[in-house]
Order: structure tokens, then sequence, then C-alpha cells
């Protein structure tokens, strides 16, 4: 059996029960493990964050809204953002630099995981920044350097970005080989990652997987007409060219893989052990736990985006924000949103 080793970051992120899992560590960018104290979070950020002066990307499309777990974050139509769900400063977002992930303008994505929040731009460069209470690791720099990227995602410790050309990079640290298992992806047109384990949707439909796949990820890869997916903190979802629903895990321990019957289907999101669903009527469906609500969208109408985490976030066609479920920490207070 391969020995499993667990690193400082992961250590710590266990301390602080964000995750249950060990993994295989190695550096993404090929060098040694490493850790750094935070007093290096600072330069490494502003290194990823200067100024870039490439041209803006005209087919890069905004997508507004991102429920975080403890957070809300919507990007507006100027590409600025919003946040709530700080309370107290007790919520994981609140352990990032909020005035840093404001200050960012021209986004079209936002990505978080418990380390990172990422932001993709209009002229497809990336910015990032680091939490505050956990090491810093210094390859994740690497993406200041990062050009013509059209999609992001964020793993626990590294940050992957789709070029143009179908190809994927990344930097961090390679949790499970989640990175490196990247390195020979082709004709990729969309990707997600987990905790530690990355999927892409290529050109013709299918799926490849990356990582340790710790709640049944990889079984993603047997799907086939699949036009994009989603990956929630227990389930994986995809959604198909006809509309319709598939989903995998480990266990469907709350119902959140029930989609079989859903048709006319055009977004998914995968979260909090549940699964929303956009319909063509602008309609939403949802499957899943529901003891704070957060599966309660049936009488949403007018929607044109949704996202999910331990609460439901469903864009109006006017600009204005719905939500329901869980608002421990003010997440859910959204009443005066408007993204257009």
């Amino acid at each position: 059996m391969k020995d499993i080793k667990i690193s400082k970051r992961l250590a710590a992120a266990i301390l602080a029960g964000t995750m249950m899992f060990s993994a295989v560590i190695t550096g993404c960018s090929g060098s040694d493990e490493s850790s750094t104290d935070n007093s290096s979070a600072a330069s490494v950020a502003e290194e990823s964050n200067t100024e870039n002066t490439e041209p803006r990307n005209d087919s890069l499309k905004i997508k507004p809204l991102h429920a975080f777990y403890t957070a809300s974050v919507g990007i507006k139509s100027d590409g600025t953002v919003l946040i709530t769900g700080n309370k107290e400063n007790e919520s994981i977002l609140g352990q990032f630099d909020l005035d840093e992930i404001r200050s960012w303008e021209h986004l079209v994505d936002i990505k978080e995981s418990t380390y990172i929040v990422a932001g993709l731009k209009d002229n497809g460069t990336v910015v990032f920044t680091n939490n505050k209470k956990l090491p810093v690791d210094e390859a994740l720099s690497e993406v200041s350097v990062w050009k013509d990227i059209v999609d992001i995602a964020v793993g626990s410790g590294y940050i992957v970005g789709l070029r143009s050309d179908g190809t994927v990079v990344t930097a961090g640290e390679d949790l499970g080989g989640a990175c490196s298992g990247t390195a020979d992806w082709r004709n990729i047109k969309s990707i997600d990652s987990g905790v530690a384990d990355i999927l892409g949707v290529k050109a013709d439909g299918s799926v490849v997987s990356s990582g340790y796949s710790f709640y049944g990820i990889d079984k993603a890869a047997d799907w086939k007409d699949i036009t994009a997916v989603s990956i929630g903190d227990s389930h994986v979802v995809g959604l198909k060219k006809d509309g319709t629903v598939v989903a995998a895990a480990r266990e469907d321990y709350k119902g959140e893989c029930d989609v079989s019957g859903w048709e006319d289907i055009i977004q998914v999101a995968a979260g909090g052990n549940m699964t929303l669903g956009l319909k063509s009527d602008g309609t939403v469906v949802a499957t899943g736990w529901n003891d704070d609500g957060r599966c309660d969208v049936s009488d949403w109408e007018d929607i044109v985006a949704v996202s999910a985490a331990g609460h439901s976030l469903g864009l109006k066609s006017d600009g204005t924000v719905l939500t329901t479920g869980n608002n421990d920490y003010n997440e859910c207070d959204v009443s005066d949103w408007n993204l257009n």
C-alpha cells in the first residue's frame, strides 16, 4: 500500500475542521513540499495581482453568482464584486482580505477553497489571495504569468486554469496527483475541482478525472454527452446535451443524486449534500438535504443562474438575487443586491 503523507498545510485544515481526508502531496511545480509562514502571504498575493495589460477577451462571459460555504459572492455586470457572509469575522471567507477581493476589477469568475480565493479577469489573467490564518505556498505565485485563461477552478491548495487551446495549467500543491494528472489533457472545454480532484469536460462530451476522488468523483469518467460538471462537497453532477442530468457519489447521503427525472435543464449546481437544476423556463428544481430549507426553491421564477453550497442562490433576470438555506454567517443577506 502506498504511504500517505500529510503536509503541514493539510494538517492545519483538518485541525480547523474544514476537511476530513488524507492525501499524498507534492509540489505542482515539481519542487519538494515546503511551507512558509503567513508573513509571505502579502508578497505572494501582491505578485499575483500586479496590473496586467493583456487585452480583454470578449468571448469570456461573466458567471455572476457564487455560493461559497459561509458566504455569497456576486460579480456585477461591470466586473466588480459584492460579498456578504462575514458575520463577526467568524466565517471561512472572513479569514481572507475582503478589501482586497472587493478591489478586484474586470472579473468574470471567482472560485474559493479553504486556502484560496481566485478570480478570472476579462483579459484571461488570474488574481488570487490566500487565507491569512494558514500557511502559504509560494508556488501559487506562478499564476501571475498565466495568460489566455478561459475557466478556473480551485482546490485545497492549488489553482487550475483552462487555456483557450483546451490545455490545463496548475499552480500550488499537487494533492493526490490532482494537478500533475492534468498534464496531458487536451480539448478541454470546462473544468471544476473538489478538495483534491479535478474534472475536465472534453469537446466530445466525455469527462476526464484526476486526483483522489474522495466521493467517487472519478465515476464521472464514464459519462458521455456532457456539457458541464459541478462538484459538491460529497458528489458530482453532470449536465447532458439533451437537458437531462446525471450524478455520482461514493454514497448518496441525502438524496443529492436523485436527478434521473430532470429534464429541460440548462445549468446544474452541486452544493452541500444537495443539487440545484435551472430549467429553460426559468424555474428551479432541487434535491437532497433540506433540513435548513436550502432546497426550498419551488416558487422561484424568472431565474437565469443558480449556485449552491450550504445555501442556494438564484439570480433573476432583473439582476436581483433570491436565496434560501443556512444563514449562520449572514450569507443569505442579499436582498439589496442587483448584479445588472
